[in-house]
């Protein structure tokens, strides 16, 4: 399509089409009561460390400050035990400077352990009564995931979690249910689990099979073409963690399914041709077209600024998402609870349902289809699983599921 003609292009908005509110289908927002949890460090006999960094380096990240750590010593919450389980070492009569050096002192024993009775307050995220489960041979179970869970156990996520609430739906034991590929916690759609390790080595072994991954997201302004591969490699930024990763070879097509001239939005099509960390919503950043309500790289995101080479993250930068980070974090924190007294943890604030980006984004995976490759061993295999589209993916009007369905069957009739 030369330029003349993309700007031509006729618009898919009559006076009875246009795109909708978006509304995320957000069940009630809950959490669980603080319990515990006990962790059993062991020091790394290779790496020496003291015993703040070896908290929050991985794969642990407690994310500690100074004061947080004398805090759960002097709590007995952290114990340190030289050189076995069997001796503890006693912090009875420290004041907490003397504390606070020794917690940045290296850990010289490479016998050290330690233990943390956690005190947990789970983030609350929204709990549907029942998950819609769209296929379950007893070897594949397929869901359509809802927006605002993640898919398996983090830091503050162990029981508002899919692979929990899977488990208990089907009554089975959660360490056999095992994912075959994960969406982020605010993506919606397609999610299939094995019900045992064979079963996901089986379908993540690329070599036998063809396979075919659609979103729909719904985008701020149009694409520069009907159709458009982008091959950026990803910078993925976790500052919280410190880590810049890049992602070479990354590949996504996306074709445009409607465009609203007067909102200036797009519903479009993503089809992964690679699969990486937030492959999608970097490479509609780097285009200018991000996603309508992504609350990392969106216009006012967190990672809004368009970063294509790692040498792109200087100091300065670095540090301005450090304090991006904080300020987020701050936002949440309740202005009527006082620190929890077991933990000192900072009690956060359920956000309101529409708050942009807290717990959906307009990105849902609409369908996965897998087909064993011609003399593979699974040559006769052929798997093809599809969700509902998300209303705020569907034109006002009479014939608007219509439309984008002519159009992504149109796109996607073959693998």
């Amino acid at each position: 399509m030369n330029f003349f003609s993309y700007l031509y292009r006729p618009f898919s908005t009559t006076c009875d089409h246009a795109l909708p509110p978006i509304i995320h289908n957000i069940s009630p927002i809950k959490s669980p009561e603080p319990y515990y949890r006990t962790h059993i460090i062991k020091s790394n006999s290779n790496v020496v460390k003291s015993l703040i960094d070896t908290l929050n380096s991985k794969p642990y990240r407690f994310g500690f400050t100074s004061s947080q750590l004398v805090f759960h010593i002097k709590k007995n919450n952290i114990k340190i035990w030289k050189p076995t389980i069997s001796t503890l070492v006693n912090f009875i009569g420290y004041n907490d400077n003397e504390i606070e050096k020794i917690i940045k002192q290296p850990l010289l024993n490479p016998f050290t352990i330690i233990t943390y009775c956690q005190h947990i307050h789970e983030t609350p995220v929204p709990i549907p009564t029942k998950l819609n489960i769209l296929f379950n041979n007893n070897k594949l179970i397929v869901i359509d995931k809802p927006v605002g869970i993640p898919v398996h156990e983090v830091q503050k996520y162990y029981y508002n979690t899919i692979h929990e609430i899977l488990a208990n739906q089907l009554n089975i034991n959660k360490n056999c249910l095992k994912p075959i590929h994960r969406l982020d916690k605010l993506t919606s759609g397609i999610l299939i689990w094995g019900i045992n390790s064979e079963i996901v080595s089986k379908f993540k072994d690329n070599q036998f099979w063809n396979k075919s991954k659609i979103y729909i997201a719904r985008i701020k302004g149009r694409l520069s073409l009907n159709k458009i591969e982008n091959t950026d490699d990803l910078v993925y930024l976790y500052p919280s963690r410190e880590m810049i990763k890049l992602y070479k070879g990354t590949k996504t097509e996306f074709n445009e399914l409607y465009y609203d001239p007067i909102k200036k939005e797009s519903i479009v099509s993503a089809k992964l041709l690679t699969g990486f960390p937030h492959q999608i919503r970097i490479h509609l950043r780097n285009m200018g077209t991000p996603i309508v309500d992504d609350p990392l790289y969106g216009f006012n995101g967190k990672y809004r600024e368009i970063k294509k080479k790692r040498e792109d993250i200087d100091n300065e930068y670095w540090a301005l998402l450090i304090e991006r980070s904080k300020q987020i974090q701050l936002s949440k924190i309740s202005n009527y609870e006082l620190p929890c007294n077991e933990c000192s943890s900072q009690i956060f604030k359920i956000p309101e349902k529409d708050t942009i980006g807290e717990y959906a984004i307009c990105l849902h995976a609409w369908k996965y289809e897998y087909h064993g490759s011609p003399n593979g061993p699974y040559h006769d295999e052929h798997y093809k699983f599809q969700s509902n589209i998300p209303s705020w993916a569907i034109p006002l009007g009479k014939h608007g599921e219509y439309q984008i369905i002519e159009k992504l069957n149109d796109l996607y009739s073959r693998l």
